[in-house]
């Protein structure tokens, strides 16, 4: 799957969203912008020299790749579910939604 080019991130209430697809909002309060994109240098789907502390189109389309790596759906939106299991911050009830191989 190609990802296209990030939207710009928003902000309501304190939630953040960035979709590598378009904009979306999150049902959570976002997980803060530098833990997620550590977590995407560590695991190999970001630069470090793309580390910029805020969700950028960068860090919308690693978020993306790492979702797909995952079986996750790779819009590249910080939801609940993707955090949980990137920063394992255990948010969220819902079972996990995967995309069947």
């Amino acid at each position: 799957m190609r990802v296209k080019h990030a939207a710009a991130p928003i902000a309501v209430a304190g939630v953040v969203a960035l979709s590598a697809t378009g904009l979306g909002l999150s049902p959570a309060p976002a997980a803060a912008a530098d833990r997620v994109q550590q977590r995407l240098v560590a695991e190999g789907f970001l630069s470090a020299a793309d580390v910029t502390g805020s969700f950028d189109a960068r860090t919308g389309a690693a978020v993306a790749r790492w979702q797909a790596a995952r079986g996750l759906d790779a819009h590249g939106v910080v939801d609940a579910v993707t955090a949980d299991e990137l920063l394992g911050t255990g948010s969220t009830q819902v079972p996990q939604r995967r995309i069947p191989r």
